[in-house]
């Protein structure tokens, strides 16, 4: 891991939008079939890093993959914003397997 808890393995990225108004950031992340429960969002400095396991669902039967394109691993989002958001008030709710992340802009601060 590095100084903000990153991981040095590589692990898959979940696509993300990031947007903000006057008062807050938000970040949305695509995570389907990953549990709440593996879900960890930390701050670090300028940065959120968001990181959670999607499981495979076993199959007791023998069978023979075709095709695998999802992945089933580790995750990892590293994403930077233009303030230190350790102090900052981070909300965030999981529902239909988007994360969408609230982070509030501390004091007076001017959109990108």
């Amino acid at each position: 891991m590095n100084k903000c808890g990153a991981m040095k393995v590589k692990a898959w990225q979940p696509s993300a939008d990031v947007f903000c108004n006057s008062d807050r950031w938000f970040i949305k992340l695509e995570i389907a079939g990953v549990q709440v429960e593996d879900i960890s969002i930390s701050t670090c400095k300028d940065r959120l890093l968001i990181k959670g396991i999607r499981r495979d669902i076993l199959l007791k039967e023998h069978v023979f993959y075709q095709s695998l394109e999802i992945a089933y691993s580790q995750f990892e989002r590293s994403i930077k914003v233009p303030f230190s958001i350790e102090d900052s008030n981070v909300e965030w709710e999981y529902k239909d397997g988007m994360l969408l992340i609230r982070v509030a802009t501390p004091g007076e601060h001017d959109l990108p």
